[in-house]
C-alpha cells in the first residue's frame, strides 16, 4: 500500500503432515500492506513493532508479545522501521472453516 518494503523469511520446521509450518519473517519499513491470511497465523514478535488494522480493531504488537489471525481474513500492517517476528501458519481444515463461515456469523 505504501513503502519500500524488503521482507525475508525462512521456514524453520514443518509438521508430517504438511498442516503446520513454523519460521521466521522480517521486514524493512516504514511499509505499508495488506495481508490476507489463507491459513491461521500465530505470530510472537520478536523485535521492532507493527500497527495492524483487524477485523475491526487497531493494535499495536512490540517484542514479546503474540497474536493469532484466522485463516480467511485480511489485516493491514504498518511496520514503521523494523519488525522480526516468529510464526505458526496451521492448516484448520475444511470443517473448521465452515463452521467459522456458518455458525459464528449465526452467533453474531
Amino acid at each position: 500500500m505504501s513503502g519500500t518494503p524488503n521482507y525475508r523469511g525462512v521456514e524453520t520446521a514443518r509438521s508430517p503432515d504438511g498442516r503446520s509450518v513454523h519460521g521466521l519473517w522480517a521486514g524493512d519499513g516504514p511499509s505499508t500492506f495488506r495481508w490476507t491470511f489463507d491459513l491461521d497465523e500465530t505470530v510472537h514478535v520478536l523485535e521492532g513493532q507493527v500497527q495492524v488494522d483487524y477485523l475491526g480493531h487497531r493494535f499495536t504488537l512490540s517484542p514479546g508479545e503474540v497474536a493469532h489471525f484466522r485463516a480467511g481474513t485480511q489485516a493491514v500492517w504498518h511496520v514503521p522501521q523494523y519488525l522480526k517476528k516468529a510464526y505458526v501458519l496451521h492448516d484448520p481444515g475444511r470443517v473448521v472453516r465452515w463452521w467459522r463461515q456458518h455458525i459464528t456469523a449465526e452467533l453474531r
